[in-house]
């Protein structure tokens, strides 16, 4: 039993509580006026039911996130890079094998160039003793072996040779592929490729 006119144990909580801030804690209170503390603890409705329900739910779902991959997952995306290799790749190496057929095309190019240039002088109307050896590249760099019938060719690409031959009506440039690996699929659709060399011919 209470005294007449005391209140109950569960409004006394809230004496010095304005209306609509029965959330907040007594001790949150002060001579009747609400100061609240730099703590959030002490936030309104901080401790409800349903603050700890939702709390609950909160660290539910943070324990779900971290759980990571499942062995599953993993072998699907392993899968999944497997097959993007085993297209990719292949058509990489073809696509890099097919600058070395580009290199022996435009050594030919540039022997001819050469040839041109030294043709245009009026006094050069012979080609000399042919056929001649061109096997200064870039992968012995000796710039002499390159010098015949005193016409002075570049450097060829790294490990190709070639020779010229003809006369000045019809002269023959032929660069063998050093490397080797010029795909024989991209030699068979140019009439120029045959057996790892190109071919090239200036004149009639």
């Amino acid at each position: 039993m209470r005294p007449h006119g005391q209140p109950a144990a569960s409004q006394r909580k809230n004496l010095f509580q304005p209306k609509g801030e029965e959330n907040w804690h007594g001790s949150c209170y002060i001579q009747g006026k609400r100061e609240r503390p730099d703590d959030s603890r002490y936030a309104p409705g901080k401790h409800t039911p349903e603050w700890r329900n939702t709390m609950k739910i909160n660290k539910l779902r943070m324990l779900a996130n971290d759980k990571g991959f499942t062995l599953i997952e993993l072998m699907i995306v392993i899968a999944i890079i497997g097959i993007l290799a085993a297209v990719a790749i292949p058509n990489f190496i073809a696509y890099r094998d097919k600058s070395y057929c580009s290199q022996a095309e435009s050594d030919a190019g540039s022997i001819a160039a050469t040839l041109a240039d030294y043709f245009a002088i009026p006094t050069h109307t012979t080609l000399g003793t042919t056929p001649f050896l061109l096997d200064g590249n870039k992968d012995n760099g000796d710039l002499t072996k390159n010098k015949d019938n005193g016409i002075q060719f570049g450097l060829l690409s790294t490990k190709n040779t070639a020779t010229v031959s003809g006369g000045v009506s019809s002269i023959e440039i032929v660069v063998r592929d050093g490397s080797g690996r010029c795909p024989t699929s991209y030699q068979a659709s140019n009439k120029e490729w045959s057996a790892g060399a190109y071919t090239k011919t200036m004149g009639d």
